[in-house]
């Protein structure tokens, strides 16, 4: 099938109108989601400032699994999984930590030198805890080796020392700190408590390699400093750096140092610090509540343990929901999209429908405009036919006749008189036969005298009317077909049957016009007369989506039947 350019240019106008609406819809609503990610990290920030890790860590993984779907700056994915991987260290998550740095890994854009010496230090302080030393030294090295910036070096140099200092490689420790403390790196007001802190842990490690003097020294002045700038935190790893001095040369003094360091990691919710202060009092022969010391040190051990798992738990079920939440996004965004391809089919469908019925009704109006043109060029050519065979030719004897005859003679002139009698009345005949018919309230009795016309002294018309017949709601255009086309019947009939009798039937039937013409005339044997009137009769009852139909087997007589819709 062949289809317009105009059909096409409608499908293709409609399909790019639904793309762009796709396109802007999806456009539209990736710039929501971006939106929506960025905000969720600044909740997440406040939330982590406030320390409420818990909702910190939610809202930095929604953004995160925003930022990764719509695959907006993963700068912003690195960024959220070290913040969460950082906060999942510090409630003793290890292991959740440590899928959000290999997640932050992936995403690290071009390997861009800060997120990469985060996401090295986090990974080193992991491998601490774990008690892999060696690996989290490979970490830390790996931060210096990603930045060159003097003040950011510093602490992965200090986690390194204190490594050092745990597998007993003091002097390595003591090169780090002292180096640390010799460049007047932190002669800064706002630098005095990481100044305090490499002091602290240099004199401790400077104890340990064997000079107690020089090393209380320094552990004495870091804690002057830290109680100065109110850095109680800090001043816990004093106390217990303290205590350990003292355990052996003054017990007595090493206990309230540990008492300082219990009642300041009390105080800040440190619990690490506070059982570590503890694990001293409880087993110091010095200390009359050492079992006291104890029943709260297992109290305290068993109750973090509990609280740690939940914490755990509670924060894999923070992750899962965020990443199951990601998920159902997904899915309802893929029922949406299916749901919209869905309407781009049934639109189309309904498109092509209407179109396929337009055009249906448009050809149909066209083959009955054409079936109209052919009917009235039909009819003209019947009537001018008519002109030239009857009426012309009897004009023109008539003509001859007058000239050629002696007028004068009454014979002639009587046979000049009814020579133009029958002139006159063959063209009555054709101007009936094509005047103009009253559809109104008179048709029915028009017709029935259309057809009574054709009776003579030969000839018995008989009219059938149902008394259910309607004509009013019948519309003029077929009125018009019926009158005309029961005309050329009655013509066909007086010219060819030889009839002597003529029946017509009008019945309703099924809500539709049934008419019966039938004659008994010699019969329709001969089919001529189909390429005269009755092919016109055809023509004219098609226009008006009827059906006639002729009895062509017959003898004797001549049937026909005709069908119109009301």
């Amino acid at each position: 099938m062949v289809r317009s350019p105009f059909f096409i240019l409608l499908l293709f106008f409609f399909f790019s109108c639904e793309k762009r609406q796709t396109i802007s819809s999806t456009f539209s609503q990736e710039i929501e989601d971006v939106i929506q990610a960025k905000a969720w990290q600044k909740k997440a920030k406040k939330f982590e400032e406030a320390k409420e890790y818990d909702s910190a860590v939610y809202y930095y993984v929604k953004s995160k699994n925003i930022f990764i779907k719509e695959k907006e700056n993963t700068g912003n994915i690195t960024y959220n999984c070290v913040q969460a991987a950082w906060i999942l260290q510090v409630v003793g998550d290890y292991i959740g930590s440590e899928e959000m740095l290999t997640e932050a890994e992936k995403y690290n854009p071009k390997k861009d030198i800060n997120y990469a010496a985060s996401i090295a230090n986090l990974y080193g302080i992991i491998e601490k805890e774990n008690g892999h030393y060696d690996e989290a030294i490979q970490n830390y090295k790996k931060v210096l080796s990603f930045t060159k910036d003097p003040l950011a070096r510093l602490s992965p140099l200090n986690n390194m020392a204190t490594i050092y200092i745990a597998t007993n490689k003091y002097n390595k420790a003591i090169d780090i700190l002292d180096g640390i403390l010799k460049s007047k790196i932190l002669e800064t007001d706002t630098l005095q408590d990481k100044k305090a802190r490499y002091m602290d842990n240099l004199g401790y490690a400077v104890y340990k390699s064997g000079r107690d003097k020089e090393g209380l020294s320094l552990m004495e002045k870091a804690l002057s400093m830290r109680n100065k700038i109110g850095d109680t935190y800090g001043s816990i790893e004093s106390y217990l750096h303290l205590t350990d001095y003292h355990k052996n040369s003054s017990p007595q003094q090493s206990i309230q140092y540990a008492k300082m360091a219990y009642k300041n990691a009390t105080d800040v919710h440190s619990v690490d610090e506070r059982l570590e202060a503890l694990s001293f009092l409880m087993v110091s022969d010095h200390e009359k509540d050492a079992r006291k010391y104890a029943s709260t040190y297992q109290k305290v051990n068993d109750s973090i343990i509990t609280i740690r798992n939940n914490e755990k738990k509670q924060f894999a079920k923070i992750i899962f929901d965020s990443t199951n939440e990601k998920e159902e996004n997904q899915k309802l965004r893929a029922e949406k999209a299916e749901d919209s391809l869905k309407m781009i089919v049934i639109s189309t469908i309904l498109l092509l429908l209407i179109i396929a019925v337009s055009r249906y009704y448009r050809n149909k109006n066209r083959i009955e405009r054409q079936r109209g043109i052919k009917a009235v060029y039909d009819t003209e050519t019947r009537i001018s036919k008519k002109l030239h065979d009857e009426l012309a030719n009897d004009v023109f004897q008539v003509m001859s006749f007058a000239e050629t005859q002696n007028l004068e003679n009454p014979n002639k002139k009587e046979l000049l008189l009814d020579n133009l009698d029958k002139i006159y009345g063959n063209a009555r005949n054709i101007s009936r036969e094509n005047s103009s018919i009253d559809t109104g309230e008179d048709f029915d009795s028009e017709l029935k005298q259309m057809l009574v016309n054709y009776e003579n002294g030969g000839l018995k018309v008989i009219i059938k009317n149902s008394p259910e017949i309607n004509w009013a709601k019948l519309p003029s255009t077929s009125k018009v077909a019926v009158f005309r086309v029961l005309q050329e019947l009655m013509v066909n009939m007086k010219k060819h049957s030889q009839s002597t009798i003529v029946v017509i039937s009008f019945e309703t039937i099924k809500n539709a016009l049934q008419i019966k013409y039938s004659d008994n005339g010699i019969g329709f044997s001969n089919k001529l007369s189909l390429k005269n009137g009755l092919q016109n009769a055809e023509t004219r009852i098609k226009a008006i989506n009827g059906v006639i139909t002729f009895d062509t087997e017959t003898e004797k007589g001549f049937k026909v039947k005709i069908t119109i819709p009301n």
